[in-house]
């Protein structure tokens, strides 16, 4: 992330600290790049995710599994409020890693000399994956987020309670600076990024860069480069110019007016990916919170009773006066297996007040 904005400040947490990253004011941007390997569909997605971007309007960067899985069903890069980083090799073979997820947001750099080791203090080592590509396009998008702040006056962190009401803002306006209405939220943001990233061409494709580190790779299709790296490359190179041109779609009158655009192609079948995850993505939310809603805590009272009547207890019905989503989730498991299984005896499922 550093060697993309050396200016950014970097909080390392792990799994069991998301929800502090997601919800602690002082944090604009979440890099995460850890998940499932094979991007299975298990109905889950990173603790507290939505709240930190829906709801608290910071930015999500989720890593794509190292391999040629579909990103959307993916729990850290397939939800659509998250943006999920595939790979490609910048600098060198300037083409796309095909082990990394496919239909991702975006590509990052897969391959980059690092500190990177458990015993050494000093000197580097060439690392490859998508754990590398995804925090380097974050520290992208925090470079166009600090300037796009100090060109409006902006300070601190997130406006979640913005002037005039309305949604979290990453930009608030605070002097002239071209801006329509109050300021950037993470949405448009994250539109601008969606016109800023480039896609690498054809042309620029060289296997023989670096053949032992880019074994996996392939050239990026000039006819449907969306289908390979989504919206695109993100990269702070400023040969490629993509904070430059993030920063024009942004309408801030300093940084002049935009020269990169997507075509009708690129944002249809973008709009495609996005509303597919949505439909998998909300349905697994709503299935979430029913199952939050119905698992409320609950007080378990076992009643010993003697082994023979054990057998009958196939032919009672647990009590369905409280906890009934519970009581039927244990009975396709088959009716009072709870008990049976325990071998204790009957069972009560009562509601903790």
């Amino acid at each position: 992330m550093l060697k993309a904005n050396p200016e950014a400040i970097v909080e390392g947490v792990n799994a069991d600290a998301e929800t502090w990253a997601f919800t602690h004011p002082a944090v604009d941007i979440v890099s995460t790049s850890y998940g499932f390997p094979g991007s299975p569909p298990i109905p889950f997605h990173l603790q507290d995710s939505y709240t930190g971007v829906v709801e608290l309007g910071k930015q999500h960067f989720g890593a794509a599994d190292n391999s040629p899985a579909a990103s959307p069903p993916d729990g850290t890069s397939g939800p659509w409020w998250s943006i999920g980083i595939a790979g490609y090799h910048e600098d060198t073979s300037e083409c796309r890693e095909a082990l990394s997820g496919s239909l991702p947001d975006y590509v990052g750099d897969f391959t980059q000399d690092l500190p990177y080791c458990h015993d050494c203090e000093s000197g580097t080592r060439s690392v490859s994956g998508t754990s590398f590509a995804t925090p380097r396009s974050a520290g992208t998008f925090s470079a166009v987020l600090l300037e796009a702040r100090r060109a409006t006056g902006h300070t601190g962190g997130i406006a979640t309670e913005p002037r005039g009401g309305g949604m979290p803002l990453m930009v608030e306006r605070k002097r002239a600076s071209g801006l329509a209405g109050g300021g950037l939220t993470n949405w448009d943001l994250r539109c601008a990024l969606e016109e800023g990233a480039y896609y690498p061409t054809t042309a620029e494709y060289d296997p023989l860069q670096k053949i032992e580190e880019d074994l996996t790779a392939v050239p990026i299709n000039d006819v449907a480069p969306w289908a390979q790296a989504g919206w695109g490359a993100i990269t702070p190179d400023p040969e490629h110019g993509v904070v430059g041109e993030t920063l024009a779609h942004t309408g801030i009158a300093q940084f002049g007016p935009p020269t990169r655009f997507k075509s009708e192609l690129t944002c249809a079948f973008m709009t495609l990916n996005i509303e597919a995850r949505h439909a998998y993505w909300d349905t697994v939310r709503r299935r979430q919170r029913e199952l939050r809603h119905h698992l409320r805590p609950v007080r378990v009272l076992l009643t010993p009773v003697p082994p023979e009547s054990l057998e009958r207890l196939g032919e009672r019905r647990p009590n369905r006066s409280t906890g009934a989503a519970l009581l039927q989730a244990v009975d396709r498991l088959g009716d009072a297996a709870l008990p049976r299984l325990l071998g204790l005896g009957s069972v009560d499922l009562q509601h903790v007040p």
